[in-house]
């Protein structure tokens, strides 16, 4: 329901925007031309072991729609969205990613043979269908996996701005010079090679996202350094490129205003628009449109009810006052619901109970009836999920005998190590299994991009956020949770 509400928004909007702009289009407006896209398939010779369940992960970086169906009986499935970008989206089956490059209006149909692809081999995979892009996909997929699987990297973030962009570099030169020896050996398209580079810069670009979060003009100059190419528009044919613009857009506002945290500050609103027109100093272009986007979308998220109060003509192209008029309402979401199957809650012997109730969220506000809900989202193997979950008994103990549940639900996890995991951090509260078919319904129903993940309920069974704060930041989540007790 979410998805259709927000599609029909757009298509009743568009039509209105669209009479805004002049006849003369600039170069970096003819890269946004929103159109639906498919992605469909079949699933064929599966066995009783093997999922029902496929994710396909649209990763434009303004809708980012992340959509999960079930096979019908005969292994079908059909997905759609607009789509504003041609880059790169993943389909997610069987626990393996397959990337592919897609152009808006595209329509693909992926026939897997699961008994190839069962064991990793990407041979298993045919495509036809219309696409732009249709000799990159025949390569792209155990291409992609190549990289995945030999590329992982990860910098010292205790090193000087020039020391590590002086690493970066030289990593990613010798991964370059990998990939050509593998392009080489594969017969490998030389523009699909040059793609891969340019993507997988921005994968590495990644990692250091976070760098020197004590030193923002530090953190400025490394994210902002010339090979990044933050200002050219067709870097967006990478679906990592608006992560590395989000992390310089941050950067960029709090080394310029030497700030740290907005809604702290004594008049939020003025240091708000002020940040904008620090980002409005920038080239004119896509690019400063969408790292003005993700600040406002980031700060409306981080502090849900304050609102924005950006300059009226921030932005160039009007389509990203769209989306943030649409994202801004959500209170007034209403998401679709995911049924019990696959989900397993912990009694109080510690005994693994299958929930049969067809909604599952309803389920929840059932249960708790009349109280709020803070939802942990967590994985066995995620470092920081397990971090915090070590911090969840001490701020339990503030709201002992107040009118809040703190509910953990474990996803993209095996069940031995869900319960091995609480037994050994003894965490308390109410906690969920989900197995690999409804980890995936829901994370794609609630759009939720990693681990961990905090929701946060009312009392009326209303998600109020998808983005709560975390158990760490205890002033902030206290806070949130205070406004709705």
């Amino acid at each position: 329901m979410k998805l259709l509400n927000t599609l029909l928004i757009i298509v009743i909007l568009l039509p209105f925007f669209s009479c805004q702009r002049t006849t003369q289009r600039t170069e970096y407006e003819k890269f946004i031309n929103p159109e639906r896209t498919v992605v469909a398939g079949r699933i064929k010779n599966l066995r009783v072991t093997d999922s029902r369940v496929i994710t396909v992960n649209y990763t434009d970086p303004v809708l980012n729609r992340k959509i999960a169906k079930r096979l019908d009986d005969n292994g079908f499935f059909h997905t759609d969205s607009e789509l504003w970008f041609t880059q790169n989206i993943t389909v997610y089956y069987g626990r393996k990613s397959i990337n592919l490059l897609v152009t808006p209006s595209d329509s693909l149909f992926l026939d897997i043979d699961m008994n190839i692809f069962r064991e990793g081999k990407f041979e298993g995979i045919s495509l036809s269908g219309t696409s732009s892009y249709a000799e990159f996909n025949s390569q792209l997929p155990a291409f992609y996996d190549f990289i995945i699987r030999n590329f992982d990297i990860s910098f010292d973030n205790e090193l000087s701005d020039s020391e590590l962009l002086s690493i970066f570099k030289e990593c990613l030169n010798d991964s370059y010079s990998r990939i050509d020896d593998y392009a080489k050996k594969n017969e490998i398209l030389p523009e699909l090679s040059e793609w891969i580079k340019k993507d997988l810069k921005y994968i590495y670009a990644n990692c250091i996202k976070t760098y020197n979060m004590e030193d923002q003009k530090t953190r400025m100059k490394v994210l902002t350094d010339s090979i990044f190419d933050i200002d050219n528009s067709e870097n967006f044919v990478s679906m990592m490129f608006p992560y590395h613009l989000s992390a310089a857009s941050d950067a960029i506002v709090k080394s310029s205003l030497n700030i740290e945290n907005i809604k702290n500050a004594e008049q939020p609103e003025s240091l708000f628009r002020e940040a904008i027109n620090v980002l409005m100093e920038r080239p004119a272009g896509l690019c400063r449109d969408y790292m003005i986007y993700s600040f406002i979308s980031r700060f409306t998220a981080e502090n849900p009810g304050m609102g924005y109060a950006a300059p009226v003509n921030c932005f160039t192209n009007k389509v990203f006052s769209c989306e943030l008029d649409i994202n801004n309402s959500f209170g007034e979401r209403e998401y679709a619901t995911i049924s019990g199957e696959g989900i397993y809650y912990l009694n109080e012997d510690k005994d693994a109970i299958a929930i049969t109730n067809k909604d599952f969220m309803k389920y929840l506000s059932n249960k708790y009836r009349n109280r709020v809900l803070y939802i942990d989202v967590w994985a066995t193997w995620c470092g920081p999920c397990v971090a915090e979950l070590k911090r969840a008994r001490k701020l339990k103990t503030i709201y002992d005998n107040k009118d809040i549940v703190f509910i953990y639900l474990c996803l993209g996890s095996t069940a031995d190590k869900w319960l091995w995991s609480l037994n050994r951090y003894d965490v308390g509260g109410e906690h969920y299994f989900f197995d690999e078919d409804a980890t995936q319904l829901f994370l794609a129903l609630y759009e939720l991009t990693g681990y961990p993940s905090y929701l946060l309920v009312d009392k009326n069974g209303k998600m109020i956020t998808t983005s709560a704060p975390r158990l760490s930041n205890v002033y902030n989540v206290s806070k949130a949770i205070e406004e709705l007790l």
